[in-house]
């Protein structure tokens, strides 16, 4: 969805998000977005009820569900996001945080993220993936969705780096263990993939 979205043009520059008027309009275009397949998936192999870290929050749709299942702490880059969110939410944990350093002292059993870690480079991702090591309790899980591909181009400004299972592999097989992977359309066939991966 967020592809689209760049692709038409409707989102122009790197910081987009850090503007007010930016972060309504997409709210606004996000509504009814359906997120029921990823939802599913999450609640099929994470068993509820344990604490979960949500890296990038954007519109809130996932944590909007994920909070009625799980002890869930929202995170997110943009400001702007997190003071959207707040206006409907007086409760739920939210924190400004980068994906790359995880700066957060807490201890989670679960990280997730949808289509967030697709903006880093290789070099920040095994950096991120590296860092939620210490955010995670012992054998915890990481639950990441990314667009599938071998390419990495910028639209706007902003970077989508297109991952495989092999390659996130690469990058994660001295700290995790592999436990789920599945590919799944969000625009055309098999165009995305989810991984689960567990601490080691």
């Amino acid at each position: 969805m967020l592809l689209e979205l760049y692709l038409s043009g409707r989102v122009n520059e790197m910081s987009y998000f850090d503007k007010e008027k930016n972060v309504k309009d997409y709210i606004r275009m996000m509504e009814g977005f359906d997120n029921e397949f990823m939802m599913e998936e999450v609640f099929s192999n994470l068993p509820i009820g344990k604490k979960m870290l949500e890296l990038g929050i954007g519109a809130g749709h996932d944590l909007e569900i994920l909070k009625k299942s799980y002890d869930i702490t929202g995170t997110d880059k943009s400001q702007v996001f997190l003071n959207e969110y707040r206006k409907r939410d007086s409760e739920t944990p939210l924190i400004r945080m980068d994906a790359v350093k995880m700066d957060i002292d807490e201890k989670f059993d679960y990280i997730y993220s949808n289509k967030v870690l697709i903006h880093l480079t290789d070099k920040e991702l095994k950096e991120s993936f590296k860092n939620q090591l210490r955010v995670l309790k012992k054998g915890g899980l990481v639950f990441h969705s990314f667009w599938k591909g071998s390419k990495s181009e910028k639209y706007h400004g902003l970077l989508f780096n297109y991952k495989t299972r092999a390659s996130i592999l690469k990058i994660t097989k001295e700290w995790y263990e592999e436990i789920k992977y599945m590919e799944y359309k969000e625009i055309a066939k098999n165009d995305s993939f989810y991984i689960i991966l567990k601490k080691k």
